[in-house]
């Protein structure tokens, strides 16, 4: 993971290395016992979008 996969905000020096650390393990090393597996009956009540909320634009005045 790169600073540019982030957001606007820096990692701190302690960050980057757990985040190096963990880049360094493999696949099979990494516990995932404590989170439940997503199975097709879960996927099919999920629904693209619901946590996103758009961005408000508002258009330019002129003032005179």
């Amino acid at each position: 993971m790169t600073s540019s996969t982030t957001s606007n905000r820096s990692l701190t020096h302690l960050q980057q290395a757990e985040l190096a650390a963990l880049d360094t393990l493999a696949d099979a090393a990494i516990d995932t016992s404590d989170i439940p597996e997503i199975t097709d009956e879960r996927w099919a009540l999920a629904r693209p979008g619901t946590h996103h909320r758009k961005v408000q634009q508002y258009a330019a005045t002129k003032t005179k």
